[in-house]
């Protein structure tokens, strides 16, 4: 027997179970189906390679199924309402605790303690797949955003190339700086069309969730103030403003021409970057936060969970564990660039030198799950990540584009959606 079937009979038995028990061994014969859900976009060389491997190890017909998020959602419901589920999920993290809260996912907290390597994730990395206690899955992709800047434009407009703004105040003062200095065909910053990237600057220490104690929690002496620092960014003209149900690529092009000194954005713009503007001399850094407040952005990315019913749990939770080992993580980002939920993975060499991700790295542990628990209870109107919901959407137009008085944007904002709440 090898060191490592040995180590992994060990890891079954605390976890519960041989792997036996599920009815899958290592005997010639016909292979049992273990039945997995994937993004089709996070189809890594890596992964498939751990699950063939993994397949061949345990004499399994692996029966991987992709699906982009919508569809996804669909088949999944579908299997829930008809009891037939698959062995492992990989969804966007607030899925699992939603699908948690229902007993629709397998719980793992025994399995979890019992798992050494779990006190290596990023705390916040477990907020996202947890409902009322009980943990329900394990992040293996954690993103987040970043403010991009052009240090070239910087030096330009005479300000430190190496010294972004870390408060909305000096990042406010940045622009007013680069209007002057090397306005009007070049601006400090982009509004996204996206509301959900307003949130970065609101997630502080001080308003570090959308919902507390069963209401809207983000109507706030310091949200209110944020708001008016965006405002009076946007009123001055310092600022790039995309139309409503403007392209995505607005704000990118623009960083990308160099007529906006600023954007927020995530790693997927790494690649962008480096085929469109492979000479731009660019830094990232965590997005200016509320003053007197610690620095933080918001996180996102997905998770592995193991639904109720699945019917060789035990195999999953091996799978989930190969799935998100530390050199599998790795490995992965140096193959796509993603950004991962260990404190190992942030340190490695590997990552620290590659370029772009290092800074992401660094940002990471910054990063905190801001409206999960509107995630976690379906409330799509109130949500900021993957686009904002409509509500987002009303107070962010409302914000930046109508100049409606931030505690007016604000009371609306938390009338409806503490409506929605209750």
């Amino acid at each position: 027997m090898t060191k490592r079937r040995l180590l992994l009979g060990i890891t079954l038995a605390m976890a519960g179970g041989l792997v036996f028990a599920s009815g899958a061994g290592e005997e010639e014969g016909e292979p049992e189906t273990f039945t997995m859900y994937w993004n089709t976009n996070h189809r890594y060389d890596v992964y498939q390679q751990v699950i063939d491997e993994f397949g061949a190890e345990y004499n399994l017909e692996i029966d991987l199924q992709t699906y982009l998020w919508p569809d996804m959602r669909t088949k999944l419901l579908t299997d829930f309402s008809g009891g037939t589920v698959p062995d492992l999920i990989q969804t966007p993290a607030p899925w699992i605790s939603e699908f948690g809260s229902q007993g629709l996912m397998t719980a793992i907290d025994d399995r979890i303690e019992a798992w050494p390597e779990s006190t290596d994730w990023f705390d916040a990395a477990w907020i996202e797949v947890t409902s009322d206690g009980v943990r329900y899955g394990v992040k293996n992709h954690h993103t987040t955003f970043g403010l991009f800047y052009n240090k070239d434009l910087f030096e330009a407009a005479g300000l430190d190339p190496n010294d972004p703004p870390e408060t909305l105040t000096e990042f406010r003062d940045h622009m007013e700086t680069i209007a002057s200095e090397l306005g009007p065909d070049i601006l400090g910053f982009a509004f996204d069309q996206d509301a959900g990237y307003l949130v970065n600057f609101f997630a502080s220490a001080d308003t570090p969730a959308l919902i507390a104690n069963n209401e809207i929690a983000i109507d706030t002496p310091e949200i209110r103030a944020a708001m008016e620092i965006l405002q009076e960014i946007a009123a001055n003209g310092w600022a790039l403003i995309a139309e409503p149900g403007a392209s995505y690529q607005n704000a990118r092009r623009a960083f990308i021409e160099g007529s906006v000194a600023m954007m927020l954005s995530g790693p997927w713009d790494l690649a962008n970057l480096a085929t469109n503007a492979p000479d731009m001399n660019y830094g990232i850094s965590v997005p200016p936060h509320l003053e007197s407040a610690e620095p933080r952005t918001i996180v996102a990315g997905t998770a592995i969970g193991i639904p109720a019913g699945s019917p060789h749990p035990d195999l999953a939770w091996e799978l989930l564990t190969r799935l998100t080992a530390l050199d599998i993580q790795v490995a992965a980002t140096e193959e796509a660039g993603m950004l991962m939920p260990r404190k190992s993975w942030a340190a490695s060499p590997q990552v620290q030198a590659k370029e772009g991700v290092s800074d992401f790295a660094r940002i990471v542990p910054y990063a905190v799950p801001f409206d999960i628990e509107a995630a976690s209870r379906g409330l799509t109107d109130i949500m900021w990540s993957g686009g904002g919901g409509d509500l987002t959407t009303q107070l962010y137009q409302s914000i930046i584009y109508a100049r409606t008085p931030a505690a007016e944007a604000l009371a609306e904002y938390v009338e409806q959606g503490n409506r929605l709440i209750r």
